[in-house]
């Protein structure tokens, strides 16, 4: 989404409280891998690492937040303030449970005996593909240059929508030849408990030798809204160090390898 809200819609106070929940916590913990801990977003390698480390956790707390939300009440009239989970159990026990003959056969059976056999047709606007007569049609279909030009007439009067261009994802293989040994490695220091030095993880390396509960997050259009944002050690700490003890074995790895 992008632009001033006009409409207090469901979907953007959902986005809202995704971010009230559980996403600035990630957000402001990634912040500040970035300003303590060498954390680099232009990196390829480092957000490989950041997914290797904690994409399970925060696939977690989307699964929380996603329970939470559907026991929440709908206010409206249709709902009658109940919740998802009451709405979905009530229609199973009065419609009964759907059950899907066809779930376990593969898509391609399926695209086989159930799907379109031939180019799809183009009908013209007045036509719904039911009832028509084609004997009372003009016997006229769309050439192949016809049809790609309608689609670039379309893709051009969207254009105006498309703020940006298309931004190429970095590459998620990979950065090692042997992945076993940076795994193996980095659960022996792990274990071992030992935070490596020169990565912001240690006592010595802190500012007055207290570790930051916090972090400060730059909103707003023009960067000059600041929100902060309460990490607590006994749930980012751990993650912190874990952090540290990956990004020191991926180098050591890397130095190996090489």
């Amino acid at each position: 989404m992008w632009g001033s809200s006009t409409h207090n819609t469901r979907i953007e106070r959902l986005w809202l409280e995704v971010g009230r929940c559980f996403a600035r916590g990630w957000r402001a913990f990634f912040t500040r891998l970035e300003r303590l801990h060498n954390l680099d977003h232009n990196n390829s390698q480092h957000l490989w690492l950041l997914h290797h480390l904690f994409l399970g956790e925060i696939n977690d707390d989307c699964g929380a937040f996603e329970q939470h939300w559907n026991s929440k009440p709908i206010h409206s009239k249709e709902a009658k303030n109940q919740s998802p989970n009451a709405i979905f159990f009530l229609g199973q026990v009065e419609n009964g449970t759907y059950v899907d003959g066809l779930d376990k056969v593969h898509p391609d059976i399926l695209d086989r005996y159930y799907g379109v056999h031939g180019a799809p047709m183009q009908r013209e606007p007045h036509q719904s593909g039911a009832g028509q007569d084609p004997e009372e049609e003009e016997n006229r279909q769309l050439d192949a240059a016809s049809l790609d030009q309608v689609v670039q007439d379309i893709a051009d009067g969207q254009q105006t929508h498309v703020r940006h261009n298309a931004i190429k994802p970095p590459s998620a293989s990979s950065p090692f030849s042997d992945l076993n040994l940076f795994s193996e490695t980095f659960q022996r220091l792990e274990e071992s408990k030992f935070l490596p030095y020169g990565f912001g993880i240690r006592a010595k390396e802190w500012q007055d030798s207290i570790y930051p509960s916090s972090e400060i997050l730059v909103t707003g259009k023009r960067g000059q809204k600041e929100l902060l944002i309460s990490l607590p050690d006994e749930i980012w700490k751990s993650r912190a160090e874990r952090w540290c003890q990956g990004l020191s074995t991926m180098i050591a790895v890397q130095l190996h390898e090489t």
